[in-house]
This record gives C-alpha cells, sequence and structure tokens, in this order.
C-alpha cells in the first residue's frame, strides 16, 4: 500500500481494497471480503479486512474479529495493543507471510492466505509478461525510490564495488519517516566497510522521474522500463526486509516473507532477481513451485538476522559482479523461462489456492459462530 508523502491517506491503485465496520459501509465491506477470500460473509463478526497501519482502535461492542493484512506489512504493535484490549475476546488475523505468535496474547490465532498469485495475475492482466529473454547491456539493476535500512547497504556497496557500466541504478534519498534511518552496532566489518557518504540523490544508466505520486503498487508493477529489459539482476529492495527482532524482551520473527510487486516485476520480465527483503523469501517461493537457480548462492535466504543476512548478501553480490554477464544469463535462463511459464498458465495461482484451503476452512469456521 502506497501513501502520498505527508499524508496518512491510503494512495488508489492497490492490488485490492481495504474495508472495515468502522469507517466503511457494509457493501465495501462485504465487496471487500469477496475480492480477496471469494465469498461474502454472513457474520456478525468485526471484520477488518486489507488493513493498512491502523487508526482506529477495535470496538467492544463485538464478541469477536477477523482482521487481515495483504498488500502492507501487518502492523503487530497495533494488534498486540487491540488484542491485549478486547481480550478474552478472540481474534483471527490472515496474512499472506508466517507469523509468529510469540509476542500475542492467547486470544489471537492466525491463517496464512496468500494473494500473491492474485497479485500476479493483475499485473500480467495490465503489463503483459516477457516470455522470451534476451541477453541485456547492464548486468544489475537497482532501483531505490525511499531509504530504509537495506537499501543504503545495498547501494553503498554498489557504489564502492561495482563499476557504471555494469550498472543501472537510482538512489532517490526519499525519507517517508524517520524511523527509516537505521544504523547498525558498531564493530561490524562488512558494514563499517561502507561509505555512507556516498548516498546522495543518485541517476545510473537510467534517469527515471519516479515521485511520491507514482508510488502506487499497481501502477509500480509495470516492467516494462530499462532496469528489467536492459539489465540482468534487478536487486529487489523491498522496503520491509526486517525478520528477527525483540519486544520488551520478547525475541519473535515480523510476519514474512513480506512480498510486494518490487519482486513480481523481475519475475514478469523473465529476470533473475537477488532478494533484498525478509529472509525465507526463495524458500517460500520455491514451496509455491517456482525456480530460483540464478547462478549465484541464495545461500542468505536461511538467515533470519538481518545483520548478519546482509553480510551473506555482500558476498552474493561479490559473485555476481565476478561472473560474467553471459555466463549469469545462461545459468539463468532455464530458471526465468520456466517461472514465466508457470505465472502465465495459471500454475502459481493454483498453488496459491492449494495452500490456501486450509486456511478457508479455519476462516468460514470462525465466521459461522
Amino acid at each position: 500500500m502506497a501513501f502520498i508523502k505527508g499524508s496518512s491517506a491510503p494512495v488508489v491503485d492497490d492490488f485490492f481494497e481495504t474495508a472495515n465496520n468502522l469507517e466503511s459501509t457494509q457493501f465495501q465491506v462485504q465487496d471487500t471480503f469477496k475480492s480477496i477470500y471469494g465469498w461474502s460473509p454472513n457474520t456478525s463478526t468485526f471484520l477488518g479486512i486489507n488493513l493498512f497501519w491502523p487508526t482506529f482502535n477495535l470496538p467492544l461492542d463485538y464478541q469477536q474479529y477477523f482482521l487481515s493484512w495483504h498488500t502492507e506489512q501487518l502492523d503487530l504493535h497495533w494488534l498486540k495493543r487491540q488484542a491485549e484490549e478486547v481480550y478474552p475476546r478472540p481474534i483471527l488475523v490472515a496474512n499472506d507471510g508466517i507469523v509468529d505468535p510469540a509476542i500475542f496474547p492467547d486470544n489471537v490465532k492466525f491463517v496464512q492466505w496468500i494473494t500473491w498469485g492474485d497479485q500476479l495475475d493483475q499485473l500480467v492482466k495490465k503489463f503483459g509478461m516477457c516470455e522470451t529473454p534476451v541477453l541485456p547491456e547492464y548486468k544489475i539493476s537497482s532501483l531505490c525510490f525511499r531509504v530504509s535500512q537495506y537499501k543504503n547497504y545495498v547501494t553503498s556497496y554498489l557504489l564502492q564495488h561495482a563499476t557504471p557500466d555494469e550498472l543501472m541504478l537510482t538512489y532517490h534519498k526519499e525519507i517517508s519517516k524517520l524511523a527509516d534511518l537505521h544504523g547498525y552496532p558498531q564493530n561490524l566489518s562488512w558494514l563499517d566497510a561502507l561509505d555512507f557518504t556516498l548516498l546522495e540523490p543518485t541517476w545510473i544508466n537510467f534517469q527515471d522521474n519516479f515521485d511520491w505520486e507514482k508510488n502506487r503498487p499497481v501502477a509500480n508493477g509495470d516492467w516494462r522500463i530499462l532496469p528489467y529489459q536492459n539489465a540482468l539482476v534487478n536487486f529487489t529492495n523491498e522496503s520491509w526486509h526486517y525478520s528477527f527482532s525483540e519486544v520488551n524482551g520478547q525475541s519473535f520473527l515480523y510476519p514474512g516473507p513480506y512480498l510486494t510487486e518490487k519482486t513480481w516485476k523481475p519475475l514478469l520480465a523473465s529476470r533473475p532477481f537477488l532478494s533484498v527483503g525478509q529472509y525465507q523469501t526463495y524458500q517460500t517461493l520455491n514451496r509455491l513451485g517456482l525456480q530460483t537457480n540464478f547462478g549465484f548462492s541464495t545461500e542468505f535466504d536461511q538467515d533470519p538476522g538481518d545483520l548478519t543476512r546482509i553480510r551473506d548478501i555482500f558476498v552474493s553480490i561479490d559473485g555476481i559482479l565476478t561472473t560474467s554477464i553471459k555466463d549469469l544469463y545462461d545459468q539463468s535462463y532455464d530458471s526465468v523461462v520456466y517461472n514465466s511459464r508457470y505465472i502465465k498458465n495459471g500454475d502459481f495461482n493454483r498453488a496459491c489456492y492449494q495452500e490456501n484451503e486450509q486456511a478457508r476452512g479455519s476462516i468460514l469456521e470462525f465466521l459461522s459462530v
């Protein structure tokens, strides 16, 4: 879900609408629910569908609550606070990723409901997809509009270790909120070696005109731009990359993997991608039938530690930089062509639907009370 800078209002052109019983009409709630889950619920349960950073409080005149987050990261701090306020009333939460229940009271239960196939289908209908990739001119594309911790690390690393003739790179240095300006503990050699003075607005071999007005999920899913057509390995630079964390001394994993159009675009462009985001991104996509044998190491995908995972992402970047673009193209070709066919013929969406079957039963049972 995108926002206009300086406003709390969501930008339209998202994959799904958002609705809840406090701020939306009954028709909007029913229609939004059906657009994601496929049926219209007849229930007295409070419904909050496809939420994003809620500002309301759950009303106390309901006996139970169904909440979901799909196109924005789950607001776990809000959810924890609300669950404590309505306790012991039950809350069922649907999310695309896996949610660690460690920090939540026992009235909150979670189901995984994957909308990624529907998201990709929308983008294919709107923008088509590449089925016959050709050898591009540049080895790497890395696009960064709004800053975040990993985007800063990766951009700095590329500016220090790659040559301009290998890159299509943008770094707008736009700041959405100060919380995005995370540093790191000192004496981590792989981060101490980064030169953050290089992080000024930068455009290398691609002068885009991206701005806050264009920061919309569906519109931003257009892969038909040069960094996907004329560069090989795309760095996804997902805005939410955090995995292992802690709240009040309690360790937990952020819900994930959180995936957006930033990851869908290289899939639709038939390009290999380096997942700069949460851990287990490749593992999750592989479980759903996609292939990620791209010619470079993806071992970092199994490390939930953000500051150690980025160290091993740098190792993978080194491997990309020391391999010829022709070899990377050849080594990734079978996987990217397979993925494009797998998505186009509906197999990926069917795999998502199959994964949702258990959750469907849990949601139906919960709403029938």
